[in-house]
This record gives C-alpha cells, sequence and structure tokens, in this order.
C-alpha cells in the first residue's frame, strides 16, 4: 500500500511539474490574466484579457480579444480583436474586426474583415475587405478591398491594382508597386502563412516529446517499484487474437467509461462514483501505454534491460504516432 500511495504522488509530480515550468495556460468562458509568467502561454475562451509580460510565445484566442504587454512572438485569433500597449518581434493576427495601436513591433501580419493599425512596425502584410494604416513604415504589403493611408512608408508599398486607395494630405509613400487584382500573392505573405503551418507542426512534435517524458519517467517509475508486475508482463503469453482480445476491450472501454462517468455526474445519482472512475480512467490511459510499451518492448527486445528496451519502443511509438492517421490508430 506504500508503494502504491508513493507512486501515486510521484505520479501527480510528474503529469503536473512538467507542464508547469513549460506552459502557461487557462480557457474559461471569460478570461482575465495580468500576471507575468516566465513560460510559453495560451489563453482561450469567449471574453478574453490578457495584459501579461510573457517570456516565451502569446497565444490568445476568443470571441472578444483585448491584449497587453509583451510577449516573444504574439499570435492572437477572434472575432473583435483590440491590440494595444503591446511589444513582440512578430505579431500574427487573424479577426473580423482587428484595432492595433501604440505597439512596439517589427513585422505584423494580419489577415480580417475590418483592420485598422495605428502603430509603427518595419514591415506590415495585411490582407482584408477594409485596411487603414496610420504610422510609419519601411515596406507595406496590402490586398483589399479599400486602402486608408495616413503615415509614412519609407520603402515600397505593394499593392493589388483593383485596390480602392486614399491616401491622406501629408501622406508620404517612396514607391508604390501594384500586381493584377488578387490572383498574384505576395510572396513574402505566403512564406509567413507556411511558417505558422510550419509552426503549428513543430507545437505538436514539442507536445509528443513533452508526453514521451512523462511516459518515461513514470514508466522507469513503475519497472522500480512493481517489479512483480512488470515480471508477469514479461511472462505473459498470446498470439495475435489474444491481442486483437485486449485491444477490443480497452477500446470499449476507452469509449463506454467516460460516458458512463459523465452521465452518473449529469444525474446526480452516485455522482461521487462518477468523479472517481474520471479520475481512474484517467490513470489508466496513462498505466495502460505503460503496461502495453512494456508488452511490446519483451516482444521486440527479449534479451535486453527493461529500462533500456522500454525507453526504445516508446522512442518508436512517439515517432509513429506524430504520422498524420496512423499516429491517430
Amino acid at each position: 500500500m506504500k508503494r502504491i500511495s508513493l507512486f501515486l504522488v510521484l505520479l501527480l509530480t510528474v503529469l503536473v511539474a512538467p507542464r508547469a515550468s513549460a506552459l502557461t495556460a487557462k480557457a474559461d468562458n471569460t478570461v482575465s490574466y495580468n500576471e507575468n509568467t516566465s513560460d510559453n502561454a495560451f489563453f482561450a475562451g469567449n471574453i478574453v484579457d490578457v495584459n501579461s509580460k510573457i517570456d516565451g510565445l502569446g497565444f490568445t484566442a476568443g470571441n472578444s480579444v483585448i491584449v497587453k504587454g509583451k510577449s516573444d512572438y504574439g499570435f492572437v485569433a477572434g472575432n473583435s480583436i483590440n491590440i494595444s500597449n503591446y511589444e513582440t518581434k512578430d505579431l500574427f493576427v487573424a479577426g473580423s474586426t482587428i484595432n492595433i495601436s501604440d505597439t512596439k513591433v517589427r513585422a505584423i501580419y494580419a489577415a480580417g474583415n475590418i483592420i485598422t493599425i495605428q502603430s509603427d512596425a518595419t514591415t506590415v502584410y495585411a490582407g482584408g475587405n477594409n485596411v487603414t494604416l496610420n504610422g510609419t513604415y519601411e515596406d507595406l504589403y496590402v490586398d483589399a478591398e479599400e486602402f486608408n493611408f495616413k503615415g509614412t512608408v519609407k520603402g515600397k508599398l505593394v499593392i493589388n491594382d483593383d485596390c480602392k486607395v486614399n491616401v491622406e494630405e501629408g501622406a508620404k509613400i517612396a514607391t508604390t508597386e501594384t500586381y493584377k487584382g488578387t490572383s498574384k500573392s505576395d510572396e513574402d505573405f505566403q512564406d509567413k502563412l507556411s511558417a505558422l503551418v510550419a509552426f503549428a507542426i513543430v507545437g505538436r512534435i514539442v507536445s509528443k516529446v513533452l508526453h514521451f517524458i512523462n511516459i518515461l519517467i513514470i514508466g522507469f517509475l513503475f519497472i522500480l517499484l512493481f517489479k512483480k508486475t512488470v515480471k508477469k508482463i514479461e511472462n505473459t503469453k498470446g498470439g495475435a487474437g489474444f491481442i486483437f482480445a485486449k485491444f477490443g476491450f480497452g477500446l470499449l472501454a476507452l469509449l463506454f467509461v467516460p460516458v458512463l462517468s459523465i452521465i452518473l455526474l449529469i444525474t446526480g445519482f452516485a455522482s461521487a462514483l462518477g468523479v472517481i472512475s474520471l479520475v481512474l480512467y484517467g490513470l489508466a490511459l496513462y498505466l495502460g501505454e505503460i503496461i502495453g510499451t512494456l508488452y511490446v518492448a519483451k516482444l521486440l527486445f527479449s534479451k535486453m534491460n527493461n529500462y533500456l528496451r522500454y525507453f526504445l519502443v516508446l522512442l518508436i511509438l512517439s515517432v509513429i504516432s506524430i504520422i498524420p492517421i496512423l499516429g491517430g490508430l
């Protein structure tokens, strides 16, 4: 009993600690966050108000979004977006109505319906129905139906030739280049969109790496504390039928246990049992992965040390899990 208690404490420590050290996250209907953090940060909700100094990447998404403060790179998505008094290297924004003002930023990449930027930047890439800019820029790349400008472009303005352009008195544009309609996309803009896709892929890989580390540490603890159980797993024999039978039973449990637990919680009947079953369900997901990995490791590397073969098989499975479709299966 003492070993089980020790293992559960260590399990919770391993599950919580890596996430706390690598990520600050908050999601709710209304999110208000005004604390500084040394981690990457993710905020999501219906109404999101963030005023924080983030020593990492800052991700914010919601229906109505207000962002202030600082981050290494800023990623914001929503319906109504207001960004002000904000400092970042590059700012990526997508939404319906976008307002950006008083920011210290190197480059802005904005896509939306109505975009208003009242802030200086080195480069701005903006695509939308109505785009308004007021600031000092090196270069501007715009794709819009209507473009309103009051400010200074030291380098060049690149814009679609069917755009209605309104340049206010006093504005200065060194060079203007046009391209035909919106069929010719700006290569730099496309490169940045590709970079966003690449970033999403990298984020998936990073999450897999963190998960790999978690399961590796928990697995090592399992091997260390439960030697008899590990021995039973090693001595388990069975062919393809045995494996598929276990897989089928596990799949049924995976689908029906959470459904049953939620029903118990909603109806109020045996709600405590519903909470307990959800906790055990989450624990079983981790233990199931460990036990399955140990079983496969024994099949593939029967002569090898327990720790080493567990590490190798977990690494192989983690790499496979990144592959679309196959990884999910």
